[in-house]
């Protein structure tokens, strides 16, 4: 007996599309139906695909079909290869499902987190647990990476929310702020991601891919350091994967990964020459909602208020910012990382109108000196997008990308 054997992680890649339309099956469809019944198709276009993600049998009953129209609680579509249950999240996609975008990433870490109802009623033996049954289920979905322009905008518009895209001609500004309306899927949510996950593990030849369809972003990360690349890292949940069709990798279009020490930071309006690094958090605490429906996946996943943290360290020559902790100044802080001329210039532009110095610190544990402070954002009306109301941060992504991609 030969073993198998294991798969190069190298081959791995991760695609993303954004679920502009879903809707949840509200009957159950039989094989060969040629009608979806659904909560709602407002806005959906009049023709296309839709994806049919499905639980039974670890997602590989999930399904892409074409559909000819799309209209109230109905989608007409080609005959269905397989019956689905009511409460299937219905995504409107490409064919197969295909991602719009490839990122390229350094970390995977895919979980589909079901679970278990054990049993452990007394039965007169020294034993805890006599079953198990299968509970609830949703997505979790962990990675990070190098920062590019064109790409980290998927992440900021499945946390923020509130996103407009301005200028006549390269480079285009696209612009996040915290959604502060309602909206497709509710007050202040954003619109959600299908995060593609390609490992060569799924399918019997290695020919599919597990899709995590309707994620959002409850943290987001952007670190930078002087001597490195400008990285992120994210934490999403969402609906349980589906198995699709392999997609086929593109890399057309992806600018040169950003170089930290091309950031300028200006902190209360000045510009300041002394920042050694620093670390940016947007965290939503995120609930996943569960109904006693006959359905196994959620109900729909909820992002709370916008919490934004943060963290610098500077080279003292004097105590200019220990005085701003000491003082409670609570100034400005924008850091601008861009690179290139004209309209081949990209870059993310992070602006913060207010900030609370924290636990800010003067420190000699090398030959010189440094002061290093927490940070956070206070809510005000400067760092907000068409919603209104109150923001505490707004991010930028400068590229050659003229539409509206991101949300």
């Amino acid at each position: 007996m030969t073993a198998a054997p294991a798969q190069a992680t190298n081959l791995s890649y991760l695609g993303v599309a954004l679920d502009a339309h879903r809707a949840v099956l509200t009957a159950n469809a039989s094989a060969s139906a040629t009608t979806l019944t659904v909560n709602d198709t407002t806005s959906w276009s009049g023709t296309g695909f839709v994806t049919i993600y499905d639980t039974t049998s670890g997602g590989t009953a999930t399904e892409t079909i074409a559909y000819s129209a799309a209209s109230g609680g109905s989608i007409t579509c080609s005959a269905t290869a397989n019956a689905h249950t009511a409460g299937c999240l219905v995504v409107q996609t490409a064919s197969a499902a295909a991602p719009t975008a490839y990122i390229p990433v350094k970390t995977f870490e895919p979980f589909d987190n079901l679970t278990l109802l054990d049993d452990t009623g007394y039965r007169g033996s020294e034993v805890g647990i006599f079953g198990s049954v299968a509970g609830v289920i949703h997505s979790e979905y962990s990675t990070s990476g190098d920062v590019f322009p064109e790409s980290i905008g998927y992440f900021l518009g499945a946390m923020l929310g509130d996103y407009a895209v301005t200028g006549g001609s390269a480079p285009y500004s696209h612009v996040f702020n915290i959604k502060n309306n309602a909206g497709n899927y509710g007050g202040g949510q954003p619109e959600s991601l299908t995060v593609v996950d390609y490992s060569a593990l799924t399918g019997a030849t290695s020919n599919k891919a597990r899709a995590y369809p309707g994620s959002v972003v409850s943290e987001l990360t952007i670190t930078w350091s002087s001597e490195a690349l400008l990285t992120w890292s994210a934490k999403l949940t969402g609906w349980p994967s589906g198995v699709i069709a392999k997609p086929t990798s593109s890399w057309t279009g992806v600018s040169a990964p950003t170089p930290a020490w091309s950031g300028v930071t200006s902190i209360g309006g000045s510009p300041k020459l002394y920042v050694a690094s620093g670390e940016l958090q947007l965290k939503r605490d995120v609930k996943v909602l569960h109904t006693v429906d006959g359905v196994q996946g959620p109900y729909g996943i909820w992002l709370g208020p916008l919490a934004v943290t943060g963290k610098m360290t500077f080279i003292a020559a004097d105590e200019t910012e220990l005085l701003r902790y000491l003082n409670a100044t609570n100034p400005s802080l924008s850091v601008n990382f861009e690179t290139g001329t004209g309209g081949s210039l990209v870059g993310l532009d992070i602006a913060l109108q207010t900030v609370s110095y924290r636990n800010t610190k003067t420190m000699r544990g090398q030959t010189y000196t440094t002061i290093e402070t927490d940070f956070t954002a206070l809510g005000n009306t400067t760092n907000v997008g068409s919603s209104g109301g109150y923001g505490l941060c707004t991010i930028t992504a400068k590229n050659s990308i003229s539409s509206s991609t991101y949300q």
